[in-house]
């Protein structure tokens, strides 16, 4: 996933530690890039989810998921 599908999707879940997968509450838009370079690579990429009213965590990119309606 990239930031961009990341920003533009509906409903995402996130990757949790000993949890599985969890249901995100959206993004905050706050990302950065977790590198010791300084380059910009999309797999380095950890953003702001919104995981309850008042919480928040970062999360890697690549732990976030789009859920998709079946038809």
């Amino acid at each position: 996933m990239t930031l961009q599908e990341a920003l533009a999707a509906q409903r995402l879940l996130y990757l949790a530690p000993f949890k599985g997968w969890q249901k995100c509450r959206g993004l905050t838009g706050l990302y950065y890039y977790n590198t010791a370079t300084s380059s910009e690579n999309e797999k380095d990429i950890e953003v702001q989810v919104k995981t309850g009213w008042f919480k928040h965590e970062w999360v890697p990119i690549i732990l976030l998921k789009e859920v998709k309606e079946a038809m």
